[in-house]
């Protein structure tokens, strides 16, 4: 990744620590550090700027109180923002259908997604004070599956 490259996903990373600064997760640890997590993962997949910056910002609009104006405000370019919208769940919405809307986002989007729920079924997350429920790890698995399956389907239409 050259030096531009670079300087974008620190300044992504640099906006999601100033917007999540107070933030925990339901174990009480540092939400920031969730996001280092799915930022690492998604640059092991890409180097496309645009991607790595919106694995910073996924939870962003969802979490917090910035808008997509803001985040253009920012300097962040049109794709990174279209990822984050994509993955914005706007409540209340089912979450098939809030799946289907990151689908609709294409394999960029859906490759953060994975990212994301790998890191929320990571045992090693859990604590004793926040573990999934059978219910959440059922439905965290089924979504892992239904978007790596459609992650392949993706890459076999694109010939990879």
């Amino acid at each position: 990744m050259n030096d531009r490259k670079r300087r974008y996903v620190n300044k992504a990373a640099q906006y999601a620590r100033l917007k999540h600064w107070n933030q925990v997760d339901k174990a009480g640890v540092a939400y920031i550090q969730h996001l280092e997590r799915v930022a690492a993962a998604v640059s092991n997949r890409t180097d496309d700027c645009a991607v790595i910056a919106a694995a910073w910002l996924h939870d962003i609009i969802e979490d917090t109180d910035t808008t997509r104006a803001d985040l253009i405000r920012q300097g962040f370019s049109e794709e990174t923002v279209f990822f984050v919208e994509a993955l914005t769940k706007v409540k209340p919405v089912a979450y098939s259908k809030y799946l289907l809307q990151v689908m609709n986002g294409g394999l960029e989007a859906v490759e953060i997604k994975i990212a994301d729920i790998r890191d929320n079924l990571n045992p090693n997350r859990s604590s004793e004070t926040w573990k999934l429920s059978p219910a959440g790890r059922a439905k965290y698995t089924w979504a892992l599956q239904a978007c790596t399956n459609y992650r392949e389907l993706l890459l076999a239409e694109r010939g990879r």
